[in-house]
């Protein structure tokens, strides 16, 4: 049973007998209490329709832009905003270990005791200005506050 309403469309390589045989099967159909069959060749009205209606393939200009960006990306934001939480967090609580006397975990934790932390001028007159190292920029440049090198004994 055929439905009105109902749209039929012919594939390209169907052959033109068969379409006109399949249009004259349609049209000749009895008209129901609902419409009656006709050919449709232009389907800009619908278009322009489901355009004004924003439904169909136009549903998308419903949507808040802003609104459907934050939902898309919610979750990254909640994340994003939990990290700078967390590190403003641990940032606060190492600079008050650092304040109580307590030094950075990565020197605390170094077992060769490789790592030295304090005033830089304590540490230059312990271990020497020297700021140069394999890998690092030149130090002329950058003034880091670094020192490389072996204890003075």
């Amino acid at each position: 049973m055929l439905y009105p309403g109902t749209i039929f469309g012919i594939a390209a390589h169907v052959s033109g007998e068969t379409a006109k045989a399949v249009s004259t099967a349609v049209l000749s159909m009895p008209a129901s209490s609902f419409g009656k069959w006709s050919l449709v060749t232009d389907f800009g009205q619908v278009k322009d329709l489901y355009r004004t209606l924003k439904r169909g393939p136009y549903a998308h200009l419903r949507d808040n832009p802003m609104m459907a960006f934050w939902m898309k990306w919610r979750g990254w934001f909640g994340a994003l905003m939990l990290t700078v939480l967390g590190w403003g967090v641990y940032t606060f609580h190492v600079k008050h270990l650092v304040e109580k006397g307590h030094l950075p975990i990565c020197v605390e934790s170094c077992p060769q005791r490789a790592i030295a932390f304090g005033p830089i001028d304590e540490l230059r007159a312990r271990y020497g200005a020297n700021a140069a190292s394999t890998g690092l920029p030149d130090p002329a440049l950058t003034k880091p506050n670094l020192v490389v090198g072996l204890p003075k004994v």
